[in-house]
């Protein structure tokens, strides 16, 4: 779980002050420190439950650049408590170098369109704040999670259907108009198996329904 959550310096301070500088949202949440993880991982569960985000530890509630010593037991502390999340969610750890030789970690969180929990409860943003999801929320998302698995195109195809069984020029015609339309980028693969799978039509090595229709 360690090696997938990435540590990197690739954010620049200018970057850091452009997303602090309207202070906490719905996306932005700023921790004094690692001391407050607990609090930061719920906020990192409620924005997977949303559209992403940042939280920023080494940041006041007023968006003062503090810092923190950042190390590898740092690391490993957050990285055990966002363990706590479920399903497993593996976000992406930044480190912003201040001039006072401490440092700003930040996570980001990716949007999901699945519903997770921490520690046996889900979360969700309203602006600044971050609450447990009501149970009707919860029961919602859920009935939307299990109807969306559940639907036909989601389905694997039958037994001896293959992708082979299917009309190469009619879907290699979808990717070239999708490209020309700047939907896909130009140098996506042209083989009909990468195209599928990178449509996500192809799940568990298993065709889906939505690849026939």
């Amino acid at each position: 779980f360690q090696q997938m959550l990435k540590l990197s310096v690739t954010m620049k301070k200018s970057d850091l002050l452009k997303l602090i500088k309207n202070g906490e949202s719905e996306r932005i949440e700023f921790k004094r420190s690692t001391g407050r993880r607990t609090d930061a991982a719920k906020a990192v569960c409620a924005m997977l439950n949303g559209e992403g985000g940042y939280v920023f530890f080494g940041v006041s509630d007023k968006g003062r650049l503090l810092g923190q010593d950042v190390t590898d037991d740092t690391i490993t502390d957050v990285v055990q408590e966002l363990r706590r999340i479920d399903p497993p969610a593996f976000p992406e750890l930044e480190q912003v170098k201040l001039d006072n030789g401490l440092s700003i970690l930040a996570v980001k969180v990716p949007e999901s369109n699945d519903l997770y929990s921490y520690d046996g409860r889900s979360y969700i943003r309203h602006g600044p704040t971050t609450s447990v999801m009501p149970r009707e929320e919860y029961q919602r998302r859920l009935m939307e999670k299990v109807h969306a698995r559940n639907r036909w195109e989601n389905q694997p195809v039958p037994d001896g259907v293959s992708v082979r069984d299917l009309d190469e020029e009619e879907i290699l015609i979808t990717v070239e108009e999708a490209i020309r339309l700047g939907r896909l980028d130009p140098s996506t693969r042209r083989d009909v198996e990468t195209v599928l799978r990178g449509f996500e039509l192809i799940h568990d090595g298993k065709l889906l329904n939505a690849a026939l229709a």
